[in-house]
């Protein structure tokens, strides 16, 4: 369940982002994340466990980078950290109170830092997010099948489009 729900969330939050739908793009692809780690996690721990952990990407990052070890992983820190800031956005409060600025590219060669000012920035690059969850899909060991939805095309389309990462074709 772990891993259809995630490429559920995934699809929705690339369509999202694509068509420029930020910051709900961000909360989605946030879930999505989610769902990609605790289906590498519920190997190695319980779903008690996993709930515990809650919602946090952080939390959740580290757990999986404690068991499957890669120094190259430390590079993905930064989005993750990014990503887990739009979980604020899910509910409207903080933009209302705080604002917000968005920053929003496809690829990372796009990407520049918005500029520091009172709203607090949420950086989104959606070549990263395909990456870490190509990373989590293979290493969770899950084959193709887990991961495969009743596509249908247009859902199809927006996995694989401008995805630097696809891995479904990967999973065997």
């Amino acid at each position: 369940q772990f891993c259809q729900l995630a490429m559920q969330y995934h699809v929705s939050g690339r369509f999202a982002a694509l068509s420029h739908c930020i910051p709900v793009a961000g909360n989605l692809l946030h879930h999505a994340i989610e769902m990609y780690l605790k289906c590498a996690l519920v190997k190695t721990m319980s779903l008690k466990q996993l709930k515990n952990e809650g919602h946090n990407l952080c939390n959740l990052w580290k757990c999986f980078k404690e068991i499957y070890t890669d120094p190259s992983y430390d590079e993905l820190d930064w989005s993750i950290a990014e990503l887990e800031k739009f979980e604020l956005l899910r509910y409207p409060d903080s933009v209302v109170s705080e604002g917000m600025q968005v920053s929003y590219v496809p690829f990372k060669a796009y990407f520049s830092p918005l500029p520091s000012g009172p709203q607090p920035p949420y950086h989104l690059i959606l070549e990263d997010i395909d990456l870490i969850a190509k990373i989590i899909a293979t290493k969770s060991q899950r084959g193709k099948a887990a991961f495969s939805l009743p596509y249908n095309k247009i859902a199809n389309e927006y996995f694989y489009r401008d995805n630097l990462h696809p891995f479904l074709d990967d999973l065997g």
